[in-house]
């Protein structure tokens, strides 16, 4: 049976690390840039894992970019197991260092990384969490907008508006759609005469709703 694994940092030279032939992973071309970028500003952070045979288990591009930079004959920590790991081990490990295991948190993207240039670093959000950001910027703007109006009613109370009728309703998810469907259907705001407070209401009678339909 195995000895289980312990782990201690050393020195070794760059030029004496091994490349695991089967490692899986690849950089872009675009990706080995940010890599560089990365380790011009801030140098070699995240320690490489070796077998006991200076076989490379993790940190295969780190290496690659400082053998780019001349850096072969720089010593560098390493960590190093008690023990050669089986092969069986090393695939697994290998895998696992290479396995992205969080999710990002949008709001803490937005609020706490707004300053940073995600794109530039090389972080990849996909479509819909651009989306979200972008609309979650229109909300706040538009709650702001809506907030600043004062108590004292601007817009005429149309009491017939809040009257029974049959609707159809058309929600706006945020400040851009709404913009549009304003645009598009010359809606104007009108207040409930139920509250002194402007609300977010506009009405359009099915009668003008036919007449802009047959204009477009």
């Amino acid at each position: 049976m195995n000895a289980p694994l312990e782990w201690t940092t050393q020195k070794r030279k760059v030029a004496d690390l091994v490349a695991y032939q089967y490692n899986p992973r690849s950089l872009s071309e675009e990706k080995k840039q940010k890599l560089i970028e990365s380790i011009d500003k801030f140098n070699l952070v995240e320690i490489p894992v070796i077998n006991s045979d200076n076989t490379l288990i993790a940190g295969h591009q780190r290496i690659m970019v400082l053998s780019l930079k001349g850096r072969d004959k720089e010593l560098i920590d390493v960590r190093v197991p008690n023990r050669a790991l089986t092969k069986e081990e090393l695939k697994e490990y290998n895998l696992r260092s290479n396995i992205s295991l969080g999710d990002w948190v949008d709001n803490i993207l937005e609020s706490h990384f707004a300053d940073i240039d995600l794109g530039a670093i090389g972080l990849e959000i996909d479509n819909d969490l651009e989306e979200l950001l972008e609309d979650q910027k229109q909300d706040d703007a538009f709650k702001k907008e809506f907030e600043a109006i004062p108590d004292t009613p601007k817009f005429p109370i149309v009491p017939k508006y809040n009257e029974k009728y049959s609707a159809v309703i058309i929600v706006a998810k945020n400040l851009t759609d709404l913009t549009f469907l304003q645009t598009v259907l010359e809606l104007e705001k009108n207040q409930c005469y139920k509250t002194e407070k402007v609300g977010q209401t506009f009405v359009l009678s099915s009668d003008k709703f036919q007449k802009l339909w047959e204009k477009k």
